[in-house]
């Protein structure tokens, strides 16, 4: 019997800060139907830079999007087994542009998509930024101020 050949390619880890598994509510559309009605779907997992989002519908890769993220006014937050407890009448919304990077099925015929925030709406920087100080997703100089404004 041989032995199994070992793989000769390093894995490289792209992200430039820590991530949280999250569950998060998000609304999300293609950014060229921005006016279309979306789809509405949970984050796996969340950091300064972008998100695993897992929902139903397959998102070709390079797909740009626009995104609202339904978080709960600090006052109101509550996680359970890292799920981000929301009432979406309470909640701050944050809206960002992102681009799919990967995707791949997982069970029950869904899918997750690794998304990379590309750009985030002027006057949700702040509320964005407070979010990830709480959940200590602040490292290597990223908050959110680095991505472009819209």
């Amino acid at each position: 019997m041989q032995p199994k050949a070992q793989k000769s390619e390093a894995v490289v880890e792209r992200r430039k800060g820590p991530r949280k598994a999250l569950n998060i509510i998000v609304q999300y559309q293609p950014l060229e139907a921005a006016d279309a009605y979306g789809s509405r779907d949970f984050t796996e997992n969340i950091s300064a830079g972008g998100m695993a989002l897992r929902c139903e519908n397959k998102i070709n890769v390079g797909q740009e999007l626009l995104l609202t993220l339904c978080l709960p006014r600090p006052e109101k937050r509550a996680v359970l087994k890292n799920i981000l407890i929301c009432d979406e009448s309470e909640s701050e919304k944050v809206r960002l542009k992102g681009q799919v990077v990967w995707n791949a099925p997982i069970f029950g015929g869904r899918n997750i998509h690794g998304v990379k925030f590309k750009a985030i709406a002027l006057d949700d920087v702040r509320i964005f930024t407070d979010f990830l100080k709480e959940f200590s997703l602040l490292a290597y100089g990223t908050n959110g101020e680095e991505l472009d404004r819209f």
